[in-house]
């Protein structure tokens, strides 16, 4: 008797024992999976600070081309703060990342169009891309040459956002009729 109450004991033991390394081993398992997570979450946080100083840098570059091109300072640093807003906005509206757009607004700038005229335009540009269906790029870079072919680049941003217009429209329904891209 005192023998199989010592099996039974030994065996109770060896089952709770097995139990507790069972729960020892999910523990460890939830803490590979946890780490394997936060070092996920650390790489986004990472990639998104990056992306957010690449951003930064794009719009100082704008600015500083703005004022090279003979902008005034103080109206470069308002219209490229209102790039940023509006920059935001079309990118969560459209769809096309910030820094396309940034990429969109350098073009401009480095083409010698004002802050003012870039930021009537903007919109227009982006609106074209998704009916399209082309690359927002190609479409900024595109309309661009054809504005300053056909000599329909002007000072006055009204006028500018108009004539931009006109070109989007009339590139997309040649490329519709042509069924190709802009």
């Amino acid at each position: 008797r005192s023998q199989s109450k010592l099996t039974q004991t030994a065996s109770l033991s060896v089952s709770k024992f097995k139990r507790l390394n069972d729960v020892g081993d999910k523990f460890l398992t939830i803490g590979k999976s946890m780490s394997l997570i936060t070092l996920g979450l650390g790489g986004a946080f990472i990639s998104g600070a990056k992306k957010a100083v690449s951003l930064q840098n794009q719009y100082v570059k704008i600015k500083n081309l703005a004022v090279t091109g003979g902008e005034a300072q103080v109206e470069a640093q308002r219209n490229v703060n209102k790039m940023r807003k509006l920059g935001t906005d079309l990118s969560l509206q459209y769809g096309v990342s910030q820094e396309k757009i940034g990429a969109g607004y350098e073009e401009l700038i480095r083409r010698g169009y004002s802050t003012n005229q870039t930021l009537a335009t903007q919109k227009q540009f982006l609106q074209a891309s998704i009916a399209s269906g082309d690359d927002y790029t190609d479409v900024v870079h595109n309309a661009t040459a054809a504005i300053e072919s056909f000599g329909m680049k002007t000072n006055n941003s009204n006028q500018m956002a108009a004539n931009t217009k006109k070109v989007l429209n009339q590139m997309a329904y040649a490329a519709d009729l042509t069924a190709t891209d802009f």
